[in-house]
């Protein structure tokens, strides 16, 4: 039974082993060319030797995100009793490999520089070479796991490089081995000597206009409330006021405050026709009740009459000369008159409450257009107190915005590009000037400023 075991179990080792080796082989295959170079001295090809930025580059970083495979040794038992045709027991048993696919995967080097691996622990990444960290993944292995391993390490992912300042597309973007400033430039889109200068001078004309409105907006409150000084007092003309002249000038100001005459003119038109309206009805009404209290005394003499009738009538009647309906008729008549005074003196109650009524509303009228014309007044001296100080505001932006692009305001467009390498050492960050040429690392920030011609550059792309 034991021999079947082993059996079966070399069979499956050895078919993994083969296909583990054929990856192994490739792998040092494709590195053999390097190492045979390398081996050899410098390439006769005018590169020269590598420079330490490349050094450093090929060195891991923190951040970057490497491909582990880890490949455990397996021995295959001594034990050969087992026959066949192709048994040979003088014949010695290889080594066998499979993954392990618990500690393979993909690992980024953490802010601490180490890389974090299950039952390993911490490996040590940061500012070492690949085969350092190969070495010492492949000591830990046997020192945790009691057997030989073999370790594949390859980079698979690397920080980006950053670039800012004066370029078309600022971002990031991928990086390649032996990359260059003015490569990672160029995939910014390039120097943009004319995109900071349209936004500034974008946000003066945006300035510029916001002022215009402002001081626009002032002038017309200053004349408006000129207009409705002028309505209060009942004066006839409208003065120009200094602070007009002083925005405005002469001219305009003149123009502000014959348009807000006419505007004065015709409200004092449309008042003056209220005004005439409600005294006419007023005079009709008093002399409808006029008309109405001259009735009165018509309705008391047909009173006086008919009364006067009904005693001369009953009084015959007492001594037979006067018939019975004669009597009545009086009677019913001096009720229809009694009736129609009634009515008479309800109209002219009515009419009365009616002058009152348009009185009052007169009255009404002129008070509620003083009260209108008095809260007016106040809002607008209160919006031209918030436009003044707004207008200061937006002055001292405007001339803020003017001295920060300078008098020609073109000087961007005769600069000359300078660059930075901001670069992550140790646990600091420096800042350095770079050329052209200066070759970048993983993670480099590759900041663009425009100097002026005046202004001595450190160096960096020349002006084309």
């Amino acid at each position: 039974m034991r021999s079947v075991l082993c059996l079966i179990a070399f069979l499956l080792v050895s078919a993994w082993s083969g296909r583990t080796y054929s990856a192994v082989d490739t792998h040092e295959q494709a590195g053999a060319p390097a190492q045979r170079e390398t081996a050899n001295g410098p390439r006769d090809d005018g590169i020269g030797e590598q420079t330490e930025s490349v050094a450093q580059a090929e060195r891991l970083m923190s951040g970057d995100t490497v491909k582990v495979a880890v490949f455990e040794m397996v021995n295959v038992s001594d034990d050969r009793q087992f026959t066949g045709p192709t048994a040979n027991a003088a014949a010695p048993l290889p080594a066998s490999y499979f993954q392990r696919l618990d500690l393979s995967g993909d690992y980024v080097v953490q802010q601490d520089g180490r890389i974090s691996m299950p039952r390993l622990g911490f490996v040590a990444a940061t500012g070492r070479a690949l085969q350092d960290v190969r070495e010492e993944i492949q000591s830990s292995f046997t020192q945790v796991m009691g057997t030989a391993a073999e370790v594949n390490l390859t980079i698979v992912k690397r920080q980006p490089i950053y670039v800012v300042g004066a370029v078309k597309n600022s971002g990031a973007y991928d990086y390649a081995p032996g990359m260059i400033a003015i490569q990672a430039i160029s995939l910014a889109g390039g120097i943009d000597r004319g995109a900071g200068r349209s936004a500034q001078l974008l946000e003066r004309l945006r300035g510029a206009e916001k002022l215009e409105q402002t001081r626009a907006g002032l002038k017309r409150l200053i004349a408006k409330k000129a207009r409705l000084e002028t309505e209060r007092d009942g004066a006839s003309t409208i003065a120009v006021p200094a602070r007009l002249k002083e925005l405005a000038g002469s001219d305009e100001a003149e123009r502000l405050i014959r348009d807000e005459t006419e505007l004065l003119h015709a409200g004092r038109r449309a008042r003056a026709a209220t005004t005439n309206d409600l005294d006419q009805q007023i005079e009709s009404t008093e002399k409808h009740l006029a008309q109405l209290r001259q009735r009165a005394d018509h309705f008391d003499a047909q009173k006086e009459s008919r009364s006067t009738r009904i005693d001369l009538l009953q009084s015959l009647q007492q001594r037979g000369g006067v018939v019975q309906s004669s009597l009545i008729t009086a009677q019913n008549e001096l009720s229809d008159i009694e009736g129609r005074k009634q009515d008479f003196w309800i109209t002219v109650a009515q009419t009365e409450q009616k002058l009152e009524a348009v009185r009052n509303g007169r009255a009404k009228f002129e008070t509620d257009t003083m009260l209108s014309l008095s809260r007016e007044l106040a809002q607008t001296t209160a919006e031209i107190s918030d436009a003044e100080r707004t207008l200061n505001v937006d002055a001292h932006a405007t001339s803020t915005l003017n001295a920060m692009s300078g008098p020609e305001g073109l000087s961007e467009f005769y600069a000359t590009p300078a660059l930075d390498i901001i670069r992550r050492l140790d646990n600091t960050r420096s800042v350095m000037p770079a050329e052209d040429t200066t070759e970048l690392l993983p993670g480099d920030v590759v900041r663009v400023r425009l100097v002026s011609p005046r202004a001595p550059s450190k160096g960096g792309l020349n002006a084309r």
